[in-house]
């Protein structure tokens, strides 16, 4: 008894004073940081730069993993199978689905380069070779217009004679030194592109043994905590990354969307640098909030600088394109929605491009006190046909759902089998879906099996 109360008493004097010293500890390390704090983070930064292609690889792998899965999903499904048949083994597909994927993102860079530099190029030679007609044009219609008055005339002259001067001595003397930054900047470029190519073979690297990789953390975060917290944080990661993930792939879609709306309407309006154009404002609006901004000012400069009016236009149809942007999410939907609702008095029908962004907009419209649906203040009309979708049909909160069918694979598989039986095959085939409404959403499909010519 005696024994075990100095037991106890050790062990509680042993956990004070551990806490004292680990907060004495915490308390000079804090103080160490505030007086270290310049040395502190520049061996940080200097430590990120030399793991810099390691993250860099990691991210691509992360962004890279959704296509990775949906190739090696469907090739095991073809390719797989038809291996499995012919060999009597299973066949791996990861590193084929990791080759077409890493394919497809370098085929899509190097398009954006072939498009956007070739067009730099010719923006920034024009403008070199046009800009003293330019000034020359500008000082002849501030000359003319100030032609009865000698002193503007003569001011004009000489800020034109000074400004000209500037130039030429910068030229002369300034423009010659810049020759090592330019030789930086190469040298950069040059950094640059080793780095990528040590990232996308760390991402190959981690795409390849991703499985391993999960198991060595999850052992890693056994060693801290017990079971039910690391269930708890595993737990917590796999929601982040869906989460996370889910916004991703969103924005990706929403921001190729815009580009393609961006590149027919400049098409229409006839604006100048439409390529480049299209490009900066799709690649930008990747960037949350600041992005159709960081893209739209480039852009508006470089068309008002060929054509001012069309420059006007092009701000004009930017503030449009960028109004209703839901990103096919619920929560963005939800904003829009909401935003849309405290513009508009009236709104009649709502027309969204998934079901998610629609469960986000009927949150909005309960909230704003109005009703949707059936017998409701607001047609819906949404487009997946998801279960949840379908039940609200059922329930007379959408009026009308379009089906996007979800089982177009084994369509596909039936014309694979076609061709390998030496079936003639049509040029075009129709995958049947349905339009659900609350009339019709309880009733058998009526739709032919399989797919029609």
């Amino acid at each position: 008894m005696q024994q075990d109360k100095l037991k106890k008493t050790l062990k509680l004097a042993w956990s004070n004073g551990m806490s004292l010293f680990m907060a004495m500890a915490g308390a000079i390390l804090l103080v160490f940081l505030l007086f270290r704090f310049d040395s502190i983070l520049d061996q940080i930064l200097r430590v990120c730069n030399i793991l810099m292609p390691i993250i860099m690889g990691i991210v691509i792998a992360y962004l890279l993993n959704p296509v990775v899965e949906f190739y090696e999903r469907h090739l095991d499904r073809s390719l797989g199978k038809f291996i499995e048949k012919k060999t009597k083994k299973k066949v791996s597909m990861r590193g084929l689905s990791i080759f077409i994927s890493v394919i497809i993102v370098l085929a899509v860079i190097a398009l954006l380069i072939m498009m956007v530099v070739p067009q730099i190029y010719t923006n920034i030679s024009n403008l070199v070779y046009s800009f003293p007609e330019q000034i020359q044009d500008l000082v002849g219609k501030l000359m003319e217009l100030a032609k009865n008055n000698e002193k503007v005339r003569n001011a004009i002259n000489g800020f034109y004679d000074n400004f000209m001067n500037y130039i030429t001595n910068w030229i002369k003397s300034d423009m010659l030194g810049q020759v090592s930054v330019v030789i930086d900047g190469i040298m950069g470029i040059f950094g640059t592109a080793v780095n990528c190519l040590v990232a996308f073979i760390v991402a190959i690297y981690v795409l390849l043994s991703k499985e391993t990789f999960r198991r060595q953390i999850k052992k890693v975060i056994n060693a801290f905590f017990n079971e039910r917290q690391t269930n708890v944080i595993v737990s917590v990661v796999k929601e982040s990354d869906k989460i996370f993930g889910g916004f991703i792939s969103g924005k990706i879609i929403d921001s190729f969307i815009i580009g393609v709306i961006c590149f027919v309407c400049c098409l229409i309006l006839r604006m100048p640098y439409v390529a480049l154009v299209s490009v900066i404002v799709g690649v930008t609006n990747l960037i949350p909030f600041f992005g159709p901004y960081i893209g739209a000012i480039p852009s508006a400069v470089l068309i008002l600088l060929d054509s001012p009016s069309k420059g006007i236009v092009f701000i004009i149809f930017i503030a449009i394109l960028q109004q209703v942007d839901g990103e096919f999410t619920t929560a963005k939907g939800k904003e829009e929605m909401a935003r849309l609702l405290d513009q508009y008095e009236d709104i009649d029908v709502v027309v969204s491009q998934n079901d998610d962004m629609t469960f986000g907009a009927l949150e909005a419209i309960r909230e704003a006190g109005k009703t949707a649906g059936v017998n409701g203040d607001i047609t819906v009309i949404s487009f997946d046909a998801v279960d949840a979708g379908v039940e609200l049909v059922r329930n007379g909160e959408i009026n009308i759902d379009v089906q996007c069918n979800p089982d177009q694979g084994k369509y596909v598989e039936q014309i694979i089998q076609d061709m390998e039986a030496g079936k003639e095959i049509e040029k075009a085939y129709y995958v049947p879906e349905r339009v659900y409404t609350q009339e019709n959403v309880g009733e058998e499909e009526n739709v032919t099996e399989g797919i029609s010519g």
